[in-house]
């Protein structure tokens, strides 16, 4: 839609604005609001549809013989217009319009300054009016109507924009941001390391606990009388049950060339089901063939795989066993002596230590029982 009024000027502009829009051919229809009062303008295009833009052009009197400034009538229009209102004069972009390729008058300037060098230089150039117009918007009346400001032709420019608190503040937002992630990282980071080293220093903690119970165990074995060497082993096996914090410890015997093992001496906490006296290999066979070769078997309770496939979780599970630790003799001792329990993988580390005083104490009653008879 073109608006104009009904002054000599802007009858001109608008026979020149006809002149230029009919050469141009397309699916747009463009219609004219001129010779009007004002008034009538402003009924007219409070009521248009959506999809149109209205152009404002030359407009110094309506047809009621009022006289007005050209920004003036756009102010009006562009306030009482259902649709976007465009100009084309850098003073329309002020007053409600979204703008438009409006004539600069200082490019105007530049222009009239370079062809009057050019004459005095003894130059005859040609009129030019290129360079003269820009392209020049409101950045209110397109938050207004809802323009995406990405969608403006290249090298449009922006009026009346504010900042946004990212734009005015970008790098120190940036900077501060950083220096929080920096800071988080750290911290982070010495937590970690705290976290590391408490569980180190338990660790440590529980191994020391551990060997000095083994050593006092060792001792104890060592210089106790034959007769009271199956209650101190027994006593060995409760202290470990509860250094450990595991539920039941036992002593087995596996005689060389045997396929079973039979149980010896036990400690268990209360309210745990008693456990088979004596283990074929036939029941256990992953077992038997890995402390054979004098390895650690170790059966986690988090649902992990075991240390070796060929052990077979079910076959523990048999016994009433959900996780164990059991550890080989030392090689060259035919007794077989090693804690187990229901949450046997916090002493496999240490599993390999745990029984070699319980043999060792028993090869000492053997000896003992063998000069008594003979």
């Amino acid at each position: 839609m073109v608006v104009t009024g009904s002054s000599a000027v802007d009858r001109v502009w608008l026979e020149a604005a006809r002149r230029q829009l009919a050469a141009h051919t397309g699916p747009i229809t463009v219609s004219y609001l001129a010779n009007l009062r004002l008034a009538d303008v402003l009924k007219e295009v409070v009521a248009l549809p959506k999809q149109t833009v209205v152009i404002v052009g030359a407009f110094q009197r309506d047809a009621a013989g009022h006289d007005f400034i050209t920004a003036e009538a756009i102010k009006r229009i562009a306030a009482s217009s259902s649709v976007p209102v465009y100009g084309l004069t850098p003073a329309a972009v002020s007053t409600g319009a979204v703008g438009g390729h409006v004539v600069s008058f200082e490019a105007h300037g530049r222009a009239a300054a370079e062809l009057a060098s050019r004459m005095l230089a003894g130059e005859r150039p040609l009129p030019m009016d290129s360079g003269t117009n820009v392209l020049m918007f409101d950045a209110r009346q397109i938050a207004r109507w809802g323009i995406d400001r990405r969608r403006l032709p290249p090298g449009s420019v922006v009026l009346f924009h504010e900042p946004s608190l990212w734009e005015r503040y970008r790098g120190y937002v940036i900077a501060a941001i950083s220096v929080i992630l920096i800071q988080s990282g750290l911290v982070g980071a010495l937590l970690v390391q705290r976290l590391q080293r408490r569980r180190a220093q338990r660790t440590l903690t529980e191994r020391l606990r551990f060997e000095t119970l083994l050593s006092d165990l060792a001792a104890r074995l060592s210089a106790c009388p034959a007769e009271e060497i199956d209650k101190q082993i027994e006593t060995g096996l409760r202290r470990i049950v509860e250094g450990l914090g595991v539920d039941v410890a036992k002593v087995w015997a596996l005689p060389d060339g045997s396929d079973e093992v039979r149980l010896t001496h036990s400690w268990s906490r209360d309210g745990v089901p008693p456990f088979p006296t004596v283990i074929r290999e036939s029941e256990a066979p992953g077992i038997f063939s890995q402390l054979r070769q004098g390895r650690i078997v170790r059966l986690p309770s988090s649902g992990d795989p075991p240390d070796e496939p060929l052990i077979d979780p079910r076959a523990l599970a048999r016994f009433g066993t959900r996780a164990t630790a059991v550890g080989p003799p030392p090689r060259g001792q035919r007794d077989h002596g090693r804690p187990v329990g229901r949450d046997g993988p916090r002493g496999a580390p240490l599993a390999r230590r745990a029984g070699r005083a319980a043999p060792a104490a028993r090869r000492r009653l053997r000896s003992h029982a063998g000069a008594a008879a003979g």
